[in-house]
């Protein structure tokens, strides 16, 4: 897949409903310019330095494939770097402090006593 994505001018994906979208780390990984729908998920996944776009609106769509044909290529080494930060070990920390967080939450308790009654 790798090598497919690398052959590729702009990585392009639409989609509305998708909740996490493995493909945006795929297409950033390899270095490929992402232009998607411009939504919170999106932009938290890639960046708000891609091109994101209103996908209802098909000029502005040709338009972000237009800049991300024609962006820097040096560009790709730091798009690399952010598909990293989703690594297996890096996400399992998250969670990891995510859970050491409600465990050890001053809510946990009163909502565990708030049960009880």
């Amino acid at each position: 897949m790798p090598k497919l994505y690398r052959s590729a001018d702009v990585f392009l994906h639409l989609s509305k409903d998708e909740s996490f979208g493995n493909v945006f780390l795929e297409g950033l990984a390899s270095g490929v310019p992402i232009v998607a729908d411009n939504s919170n998920h999106v932009r938290w996944i890639v960046g708000s330095d891609e091109f994101l776009v209103d996908s209802d609106d098909p000029a502005a769509i040709a338009r972000q494939i237009e800049m991300a044909r024609d962006a820097d290529p040096a560009k790709r080494t730091q798009r690399a770097a952010k598909a990293a930060a989703f690594s297996w070990s890096k996400v399992g920390q998250m969670y990891l402090k995510f859970l050491e967080e409600i465990v050890h939450s001053p809510e946990r308790t009163t909502l565990a006593i708030d049960l009880r009654q």
